[in-house]
């Protein structure tokens, strides 16, 4: 933080707020000046000290934290920020593990993180930007208010403006999948928010819900599990809507037993093969050590492609595919996806900042509750006498005729395979790669509910999701919910849609 305090008094603060350990950069008369405090459960090493930056590497015997952490006082003036920019590039060059830097950069990314005043000059912010990229840093977003800083001046005069940040390196990323950036209200005589990050951000423990992975449907014997748990239940007196949930239970069941058995840990597995293969290439090559590496490598690259299949599912990157050795990207890009649609704070209705787990659920349920609520009539057909009949007779017997399997099959591989799942967890990836399997139950069950002897009961039932509407999501309002279907209740209103 800028102190324009000298050492002593700087220190005298310390004392009272309980920490133990400092490195104080002294102002140069009253402007800058900078204080780093820390507790004795963290061995900070200062590695380079200026008015303007302070970089440190940190461990602790007792908490997780990031390997380097470099604290910035951005300069006003633009040529000092320059140079102060060029410092940290040289300061990145010997960064190899995870990196956090944090602090009052006075600039901005984009025009959006600025209101009020002149726009920011073109220039200025893609200096910016070059040093992001030339550092290998990227924003890790926040919650909380959109600006940082505001002149405090009386409307129209009033500057606010986002500059205090916090950035990282994509190890950062996968070192602290939850980590959070809160943007705090500031201390009375401030002008500044206060910034509180949180590393391990405590998410909501709960049973992990089954999720078909695309990397089953490439194992040689996937089709053989799929054929043992496809029962046939013609001898029970069962609908086929029931037959066919009965099966989805036990491919369910199966599966995962079948997963745990041929798709362990499969990172721990690639560490092994990685140094068996180093331990190998540092001996004499003859026949039986030719041949090992070999297998091994075939090994090691079938699960790195398991690897890359797994977190592809889950980054929800549509313009890249799984095949190029892509898993660090795809990884990072599921970590970020998920920061993104993290809900850690919201405001209230008073404009009151909920940050409380529990209040923040209780203000989203309250909200579509009233939203969802009706006091108006139940019964439209008062209004539908007024509305003229647009499907005639003809077209009525075209939607009504019986579905065959060819348009049954049509509507399930027309469907995205690697969509989000429904509550059942089965992807269109398992309909599509198991078909030979479960064609005539899946066609059994659909061509039933279409000559009316059966309701969507066990299929029809949908997970709800929050998508943001805008960027950084403040009000309930601005987030847009979203039915997750089950890809057999897909398939179905896909062919009607198709005959529409």
């Amino acid at each position: 933080m800028e102190t324009k305090q000298k050492a002593g008094y700087v220190r005298k603060i310390r004392h009272r707020c309980g920490f133990e350990e400092e490195w104080v950069v002294n102002p140069v008369g009253r402007s800058g000046g900078l204080a780093l405090w820390w507790s004795e459960v963290l061995t900070v090493n200062i590695l380079f000290s200026s008015p303007n930056i302070i970089h440190t590497s940190v461990m602790s015997a007792t908490l997780s934290t990031p390997s380097y952490i470099t604290f910035i006082y951005g300069p006003t003036d633009e040529e000092e920020r320059r140079l102060c920019w060029q410092e940290v590039r040289k300061i990145s060059e010997h960064i190899r593990s995870s990196w956090l830097c944090l602090g009052d950069f006075n600039e901005i990314l984009t025009q959006d993180e600025k209101c009020g005043g002149l726009p920011r000059a073109w220039r200025k912010i893609l200096n910016f930007k070059c040093f992001l990229t030339d550092c290998e840093l990227e924003d890790l977003g926040y919650n909380g208010p959109r600006f940082t800083w505001c002149n405090n001046w009386d409307s129209p005069d009033t500057i606010s403006e986002r500059i205090d940040r916090a950035l990282g390196n994509s190890q950062l990323r996968e070192d602290f999948p939850t980590l959070q950036v809160f943007n705090i209200d500031p201390a009375r005589s401030s002008d500044h928010h206060l910034l509180f990050i949180q590393c391990q951000y405590e998410t909501c423990m709960r049973k992990q819900p089954f999720r078909f992975e695309a990397a089953w449907a490439s194992h040689d014997h996937f089709l053989d599990v799929i054929k043992d748990s496809w029962l046939n239940f013609s001898e029970y007196d069962l609908s086929r809507l029931d037959s066919f949930l009965s099966n989805l239970k036990n491919c369910r069941r199966n599966l995962i037993l079948w997963s745990k058995r041929e798709f362990p840990n499969s990172a721990k597995r690639i560490d092994l093969l990685k140094a068996r293969m180093a331990e190998l290439a540092l001996q004499d090559r003859s026949h039986n050590i030719s041949k090992e590496m070999l297998e091994v490598k075939g090994e090691l690259d079938r699960l790195l492609e398991m690897e890359e299949q797994y977190w592809w599912q889950r980054s929800r990157i549509n313009w890249l595919r799984a095949g190029d050795k892509n898993s660090h990207f795809f990884h990072v890009s599921t970590i970020k996806r998920r920061q993104r649609n993290r809900i850690s704070c919201i405001k209230d209705d008073r404009g009151n900042w909920l940050m409380e787990k529990d209040a923040i659920s209780q203000n989203i349920a309250n909200f579509f509750q009233n939203l969802f609520a009706s006091s108006g009539p139940y019964s439209m057909s008062a209004a539908l006498n007024y509305i003229d009949p647009k499907i005639s007779v003809d077209m009525n017997h075209k939607l009504m005729l019986p579905v065959s399997r060819e348009e049954i099959k049509s509507a399930a591989f027309s469907l995205g395979s690697t969509k989000a799942p429904g509550p059942d967890g089965f992807s269109g990836k398992f309909y599509q790669s198991a078909w030979p399997e479960i064609a005539d139950s899946v066609c059994s069950m659909i061509c039933e509910f279409f000559a009316g002897n059966s309701v969507l009961e066990g299929i029809n039932m949908t997970n709800i999701t929050l998508i943001p509407k805008v960027h950084k999501p403040e009000h309930v309002s601005q987030f847009q919910p979203i039915g997750l279907c089950n890809f057999s209740y897909k398939i179905i209103s896909k062919i009607m849609a198709n005959r529409m």
